[in-house]
């Protein structure tokens, strides 16, 4: 038996290109908040990757070492990761 769904609305507002042409000419009014903001940007992006990283090694590294892995390196690279991203985000 299935729930009855209500249609989805379907979204029709179309892109207001004057709108974003007034926001980028008001961000580079604003150099000095601009390059900031690329740097944590970017600085998410690599800990968000590194997550999935460490998570990848964490796993190769059980299936290669099995139950004698050590997990200290992978600890420690994790919890720099955290703080780069609670950093970033803060």
């Amino acid at each position: 038996m299935s729930a009855h769904q209500p249609p989805e609305d379907d979204f029709k507002a179309k892109l207001d290109a004057g709108l974003w042409w007034k926001l980028i000419r008001r961000a580079f009014q604003k150099k000095a908040m601009i390059y900031p903001l690329i740097v944590t940007g970017v600085l998410i992006a690599a800990c968000d990757v590194g997550f999935a990283l460490v998570t990848r090694w964490v796993i190769d590294g059980v299936v290669r070492d099995g139950g004698d892995a050590s997990f200290t390196a992978y600890i420690g690279v994790y919890l720099a990761l955290a703080l780069g991203l609670s950093a970033g985000v803060w």
